[in-house]
């Protein structure tokens, strides 16, 4: 730790032209040290985030491999092994000149060992797709579309949850959540699961469906209606001002009845009218047509969708 902000530090004070193509102002180069020490103070503090932020800022305004290494090893700490990997590939690719100072050297060493060393240990993910037509269908890894070449090979991904997606016209066909531990190989096949749904059949499914239930309570409402209409013709026969003790089953049925039809009509016409709301609005090739359905014991709609 003290031997990479030492690093830091001599890279910075000496400003080796073989670490920069082109001069580097003090300014510039004053800001970058700057930068590169606050990031090294919060990797030592196990702020791995922030000295990530850093570095990579020190590592645009001065392109050293120290600073290269640094981030590197903050990446690693995240989790981050694809990133890490890149960046120990910037640190370890540094041309050094001969007059370079050793720190330089010292980081390209160290980032070719542990690069070599975390190589080993990032997953590799190979997803497989049926044959499709890349103008209308697309792969997306953690919301990140898969260019086609890596569709069917192994690709490096960070250990942890992905969240695979195969969409048509933008249109989810299939979706897989794999999670991935360090070093493990795995490949996942998505199959789409049909062409994409016509945006007004769920309506058109909700629709029938409170028809159904409409339909129903409509059915329940004359039941009940005949139920009452008998009862109520018993109690006619049996009761003048008052109905007698023998007539209480009889008026007890009366109202049960009467109370189930009126609730029967009530979600009878309920349901008939949301679904035939919902089937009129729904998205149609055909235009839907309802037609009020009375006649002698029958009451509904009949329609054409």
């Amino acid at each position: 730790m003290r031997k990479a902000r030492r690093s830091i530090a001599i890279l910075l004070l000496l400003g080796s032209a073989a670490a920069h193509a082109t001069p580097v102002d003090d300014r510039t180069r004053a800001a970058a040290r700057q930068l590169a020490q606050d990031g090294a103070a919060a990797f030592d503090a196990g702020q791995l985030g922030r000295a990530h932020a850093l570095l990579h800022r020190a590592y645009a305004l001065f392109p050293a491999p120290t600073i290269a290494l640094m981030d590197a090893r903050a990446l690693a700490g995240l989790g981050r092994l694809v990133e890490a990997a890149e960046r120990y590939e910037l640190a370890r690719r540094t041309a050094i000149d001969a007059d370079a100072p050793e720190a330089f050297r010292d980081a390209v060493r160290d980032a070719n060992r542990e690069l070599a060393k975390l190589r080993p240990r990032i997953p590799l993910l190979t997803i497989r797709v049926p044959a499709h037509d890349p103008s209308t269908m697309e792969v997306r890894l953690d919301g990140r579309a898969v260019p086609a070449p890596l569709i069917g090979v192994h690709q490096p991904v960070d250990p942890g949850k992905h969240e695979v997606t195969l969409l048509r016209d933008q249109t989810t066909l299939s979706k897989r959540i794999v999670v991935l531990d360090q070093g493990e190989e795995r490949a996942i096949v998505l199959t789409a699961n049909g062409a994409p749904e016509d945006p007004g059949s769920a309506q058109r499914t909700w629709g029938y469906v409170a028809l159904g239930v409409g339909g129903a309570g409509l059915i329940t409402g004359v039941a009940a209606g005949v139920v009452m209409l008998d009862k109520k013709s018993s109690l006619d026969s049996a009761c003048d001002a008052s109905c007698p003790p023998t007539a209480q089953n009889d008026l007890d049925s009366f109202r049960t009845a009467r109370t189930t039809s009126f609730i029967g009509y009530g979600v009878g016409l309920a349901g008939i009218g949301a679904g035939a709301l919902l089937l009129l609005t729904a998205p149609s090739e055909e235009d839907a047509r309802l037609v009020p359905l009375l006649g002698p014991g029958q009451v509904g709609l009949r329609g054409t969708f």
